[in-house]
């Protein structure tokens, strides 16, 4: 009896690891996937993007941006008017 309590314990903690390891996989996975990002260029282009990161390089790096088929483009930073994100 002592023995099938302890399996069945294991059981059910090995199913709420998972649980656990999935829902953060989850959340991981839409936040690389959620345009949330909007990049507006002094030239009046705007990017709908995931993330923009600017770099001490003096270097925006714009991942996936929307529509243009592209996973990331790189634009000096000194182009670029605003960076607004929203959900």
């Amino acid at each position: 009896m002592d023995d099938t309590m302890r399996t069945i314990g294991a059981i059910i903690g090995a199913c709420i690891f998972t649980g656990l390891i999935w829902m953060w996989v989850r959340e991981i996975n839409n936040d690389l996937t959620v345009v949330d990002t909007k990049v507006e260029l002094k030239d009046g282009t705007v990017y709908l993007c995931v993330e923009a990161d600017p770099n001490r390089d003096g270097m925006t790096y714009i991942r996936k941006p929307q529509n243009t088929g592209l996973r990331s483009i790189t634009i000096p930073t000194n182009n670029i008017k605003m960076i607004t994100r929203f959900k």
